[in-house]
């Protein structure tokens, strides 16, 4: 069974539900409040294995069964109302806490599993990603200019749009160039692709986008672990919905 977790308005999370079921696979879908708020489950750990399911409506489904998972929740999910605040705050970071005990500790691919950092919403997580990733490729990596508007929460980021910019989508083992400018970086990364693998493995993220500057020297400035295909080409949605779903399968 491929679990596929997020909401149908999201391209990329519909076009690989689609491929899935083309393809004949079994697949369950969850938006973010059936997972949260609607989908009990058991999960016990010993020192040598976990076992458990999750209670899907009327279907029990063993973690043993779960082959993959694609995971893009929004995380705009709050407890209901009838909780007062001190409740609300309880009961969502229990359910965050919980399903990441869940989720980090199963065995199947998973896109992406990330790290407890992203759970919690730490804004150091996006820059431990891009340091990690630039001292594993020996590549530059340059600070990021500070801004005086200091987020609460770990935000997707759009493409910035420049005349030095590069970016490229990491995939599996795919390595999709977003345009004809970025194909020199994306060979670059090519020929590292045995380092890219082992800091794949190392951070759970198999999907992301890479932000590159290049003038002269490529300086990497950011790792997108979430990355949205929402006003992308369409080429670039098929190329990376092939790479989840083949992923996945």
């Amino acid at each position: 069974m491929i679990l596929i977790l997020g909401c149908m308005k999201d391209s990329l999370t519909a076009d690989v539900f689609r491929r899935m079921i083309v393809a004949g696979s079994s697949v369950l879908h969850l938006a973010e409040s059936d997972l949260f708020a609607a989908t009990p489950f058991s999960l016990e750990i010993n020192r040598m294995d976990r076992c458990g399911f999750l209670q899907c409506s009327a279907q029990t489904l063993a973690l043993n069964e779960i082959a993959g998972i694609l995971f893009r929740l929004p995380r705009t999910w709050w407890p209901a109302p009838e909780f007062d605040l001190q409740d609300q705050l309880f009961v969502y970071h229990e359910a965050a806490s919980s399903w990441f005990a869940l989720l980090s500790g199963l065995r199947c691919p998973q896109i992406n599993r990330f790290g407890l950092g992203w759970w919690v919403h730490d804004l150091s997580y996006p820059e431990q990603l891009r340091r990690g990733l630039a001292k594993t490729l020996e590549m530059t990596s340059e600070d990021p200019a500070l801004t005086s508007q200091v987020p609460r929460r770990i935000f997707p980021t759009p493409v910035m749009e420049s005349d030095d910019g590069r970016h490229v989508y990491l995939v599996g083992e795919s390595i999709i160039p977003r345009s004809v400018r970025d194909r020199d970086i994306a060979g670059r990364l090519a020929e590292q692709r045995g380092a890219l693998a082992r800091w794949q493995q190392e951070t759970g993220i198999a999907f992301c986008r890479l932000d590159f500057r290049q003038d002269g020297v490529a300086d990497l400035l950011y790792v997108e672990p979430m990355p949205m295909l929402e006003g992308e080409p369409p080429d670039i949605l098929d190329h990376v919905a092939a790479g989840v779903a083949g992923a996945l399968a």
